[in-house]
């Protein structure tokens, strides 16, 4: 084993690494329970005395103890430490008590439910029982899902498929059936349901709650978690119920010894090319098998790339991606590399091939977001890559868990200049006490609860079809033994009466009386598809949300697939469809500008509002625009500009100035007189506060950004163009995870960690105002606080026979046509439409302006919009200014 490191450690050194710190995570020792003391059956304990003739951990005895006395329980144990033991051990007790009950496994991802079936049918059958553990996902035909329901003491799902199909086909008397008999929920990685996925989980859970309960389903929980901060509260507001936590003062789980390096690069190297060198060299002179961590899917792919490359052309420099590769090589697959990547957004196909490679170590090593952070088991791995510091303790202590399992295991941290990364590299003892990952869940997002409004609650949704089973009248309205959170009552009872308000209007028409397909759990909106447009091949290349589509698949982007390159040659916004054809090996980078971000400061869009003297802090309502012009193409050492739109070079054709998406969301502003001083650099204080606010708090980056910008009108004791920063969600709709900003005892952590930033980076390069900026938002919060500093006044009376427009020469965004600018040349009554604007779209230079959008389409632009004052019974129209 010495042999080995000092092998790593020349590996290290011979490709420019310093090592500048280590670190070690001592070996532990195994505690047991012996089984003939433990509560569990005695033919049960027969079998698995052969199975595991030392016993039980002490913390899986304890957990199913808790569990018999009639506990909902989470086990929040160190990676492989037998969770998912206890499953098997529980189940297979009630199974044999009643083999009518039903189990249900539920995992987050497909990868890990496709394991699972494996492990749950081998634990079965080694207990003797002719049963059957069967998995339903979305790859499975749909003529064989009603069977396997039927004939499958366990079923293995992911939420989505209960979401998808499984809800959406409730009054099937299999199904009907299957949740009679339900009488374990297991639900896996219970950290994972996190963000717009987590709060989409919560209110999944309490839909197959509520239904469990009219149809007299006698049900408990068993799930397992990764340690977060606050695990009563999360699984709380996940569930809507009460469980008892297993935790790590319980583990008595043995572990391997792990020693961790902290490596810098060369500051002259490219650390994606540095590092692939790196892995080469890794897998070509030893025989040890890696796991790499990024941060990115386009990491993954850039990094696989390189090596894909260099694995078939191994006389060349990793970075030579020039003209000389032509269109990818159709003869590499998944199938001849040494070095695979893995991220969310493969196909299915492609996806089981990879995760067969891992498990049988069939390759050398393996470049992964954090989809492999959960409980896949990757036998043999002995060395894990972090490409940079996580944000949190529950991320750094995943990763390193899939290594060291049945050996001693290596660490090897690379310093990619990130804040996180430069803080922990500066003080590397803070690495094993980073701070835990707080839950991500915000309930009353209005979006998310209309989704399951409409799936509960529409005419022949899911609540009416229970109901006509149990031969209840239709007449009845929603009613529930279930805690929902706070509104969703109501928004369900508005969809049963048809007066859903206007701005959800879009969803509902988006629908077509079928959310449960339309509306994915994993993102508020809609998937976007890849798909190849080519004579004979019109083959789908994964997926991907808004967010990654503006980032990686713009017009004109080369999206990397499992690691060949394909150019977007068109986005068709409506169908949600991204079309594109084989490419050289390109790398291309969107040109983007300023995230512009229009604060909606009516009274009713305010959330709180905060004042410490002079320093003022706002949670309200944002509208933001974020926008492409163009995009950076690398071929090699080469690099052009390209700029929308795109005529026809290369063949490629984009007819508008650029390509935006705008959403709504909630965000905090931040209103200093500092920041108005002629050398006060805003624009870096709003980049600082971000990176501020993830250190104290460790959300996903996603889940957040930063701007800044200048106030478009006057608010009271605030003046049109004072300068603001702000921290924002970058979810559709809000989490309001960033309104933990204004907690007085986060936001006062978050200065301090500001003044750290601003003395410790010097990347910033900030003025002196700039850092005067900083010290004197400290000096405020020595002062009192004051809330809810603005007064109730309205904004706009409008009498009974007018009607508030957008008025002529100004511009909203058409909430039905991807929120895209619009100019008003005029507003009137339409025969056909009712209320109608004419005008066009603002990035168009056709000259039309005979586009017709209809009154409740065109939404407003905060600060931006002027509006005026309609009369239908003269058509007069009287600007006015607000």
């Amino acid at each position: 084993m010495e042999n080995s490191i000092n092998d790593i450690k020349k590996i290290i050194l011979k490709h420019d690494y310093q090592i500048t710190h280590t670190l070690s995570i001592g070996k532990k020792w195994p505690k047991y329970f012996p089984f003939d003391q433990s509560d569990i059956s005695e033919n049960i304990c027969q079998n698995l005395s052969s199975l595991f003739p030392d016993g039980l951990f002490l913390h899986q005895a304890y957990a199913i103890k808790k569990f018999k006395d009639g506990n909902n329980i989470c086990i929040s144990t160190s990676t492989a430490s037998g969770k998912s033991l206890i499953f098997y051990i529980l189940s297979i007790e009630r199974l044999i008590q009643n083999p009518k009950a039903r189990i249900l496994a539920i995992y987050p991802l497909k990868s890990l439910g496709f394991e699972q079936t494996e492990r749950w049918q081998e634990f079965l059958n080694k207990s003797s029982l002719n049963m059957k553990a069967g998995r339903i996902d979305g790859n499975i035909n749909m003529q064989e899902r009603l069977n396997i329901l039927k004939t499958s003491n366990v079923l293995i799902m992911t939420p989505d498929i209960i979401h998808a199909w499984l809800f959406r086909n409730i009054s099937d008397p299999t199904v009907i059936n299957f949740l009679q008999n339900l009488e374990i929920v297991v639900v896996d990685e219970v950290h994972h349901y996190s963000g717009v996925f987590g709060s989409n989980s919560s209110f999944l859970f309490r839909r197959l709650n509520h239904f469990l309960n009219m149809l007299n389903s006698k049900y408990k929980y068993i799930t397992a978690s990764a340690t977060i901060s606050n695990p009563e509260i999360h699984l709380q507001n996940l569930f809507g119920i009460s469980f008892l936590i297993i935790d790590s003062k319980y583990d008595a789980s043995p572990q391997y010894p792990i020693d961790i390096y902290l490596l810098n690069p060369l500051e002259e190297t490219d650390i994606m090319t540095s590092i692939s060198n790196l892995l080469r060299e890794i897998s070509q002179s030893t025989s040890k098998k890696f796991i790499t961590f990024v941060d990115s899917r386009k990491q993954t792919e850039y990094i696989s790339t390189i090596l894909s490359r260099t694995q078939k052309h191994t006389n060349r420099e990793p970075n030579e991606l020039d003209d000389e590769f032509i269109i990818y090589d159709k003869e590499q697959t998944i199938n001849n590399l040494e070095i695979l990547p893995y991220r969310a957004g493969y196909e299915e196909n492609d996806r089981k091939e990879i995760q067969k490679k891992l498990t049988c170590g069939d390759i050398s090593g393996v470049i992964s977001t954090s989809a492999l952070e959960l409980g896949l088991d990757i036998p043999n791995l002995s060395i894990a890559v972090l490409v940079g510091v996580p944000y949190s303790s529950t991320s750094f202590y995943q990763r390193i868990g899939r290594i060291g399992r049945k050996q001693k295991g290596t660490v090897l941290i690379i310093n990619n200049k990130t804040i996180a990364s430069k803080s922990v590299f500066r003080n590397p003892e803070n690495l094993l006490n980073l701070p835990l990952n707080e839950s991500a869940l915000y309930l009353e997002n209005e979006y998310i609860q209309y989704i399951h409004a409409m799936c509960l609650c529409r005419q022949e949704g899911e609540h009416q079809k229970v109901n006509d089973y149990l031969g209840f009248d239709k007449e009845l309205n929603f009613k529930s033994q279930i805690i929902w959170p706070k509104g969703f009552i109501e928004l369900c009872e508005k969809e049963e009466s048809g007066s859903i308000p206007a701005n959800l209007q879009m969803m509902k028409s988006q629908c077509a009386d079928n959310p449960n397909i339309i509306f994915p759990l994993r993102d508020i909106g809609q998937q976007y598809r890849i798909k190849v447009n080519m004579p004979g091949n019109n083959d789908d290349k994964g997926d991907l949300s808004l967010s990654q589509l503006m980032r990686e698949a713009y017009p004109g982007a080369v999206y990397y697939y499992a690691t060949k390159p394909y150019r977007v040659t068109k986005v068709r916004r409506k169908e949600h469809l991204v079309e594109v054809r084989p490419e050289k090996y390109i790398f291309t980078k969107p040109i983007i500008l300023p995230t512009q971000i229009y604060p909606n400061l009516d009274n009713t869009r305010i959330k709180q509002s905060i004042r410490y003297n002079d320093l003022v802090l706002i949670e309200c309502d944002l509208q933001v625009h974020e926008t492409i012009i163009g995009f950076l193409e690398k071929r090699g050492n080469k690099e052009k500009k390209f700029s929308f739109p795109l005529t026809g070079e290369q063949s490629l054709y984009y007819k508008e100035k650029y390509f935006s998406n705008t959403f709504f969301t909630t965000g905090v502003l931040l209103f200093h007189p500092s920041f108005d001083e002629t050398y006060a650099q805003y624009n870096l204080l709003s980049d600082i506060l971000y990176e501020a606010f993830l250190l104290t708090i460790p959300f996903e980056r996603n889940d957040l950004n930063f701007g800044f910008g200048k106030l478009k009108k006057s608010k009271e004791i605030l003046c049109q163009g004072q300068k603001f920063i702000c921290l924002l969600d970058q979810n559709y709709g809000s989490l309001r995870l960033s309104s933990r900003l204004l907690d007085e005892e986060i936001f006062k952590r978050v200065v301090r960690k500001m003044e750290d930033l601003a003395n410790s980076e010097i990347q910033y390069e900030l003025t002196t105002q700039s850092r005067d900026a900083i010290i004197n938002i400290d000096h405020c919060l020595k002062v009192g606080r004051e809330e809810d500093i603005f007064s109730d006044q309205d904004e706009i009376i409008v009498s009974d026979d007018e009607i508030k427009i957008i008025a002529p020469g100004s511009i909203g965004i058409n909430q039905k046509n991807s929120n895209k600018e619009f100019l008003v040349s005029n507003f009137f009554y339409h025969h056909k439409y009712g209320f109608v604007y004419n005008g066009q779209y603002k990035n168009w230079d056709s000259g039309d302006d005979s586009i017709l959008i209809a009154y409740n389409d065109l939404l407003e632009i905060p600060g931006e919009t002027e509006f005026a004052l309609f009369n239908p019974n003269t058509n007069e129209i009287k600007k006015i200014v607000i």
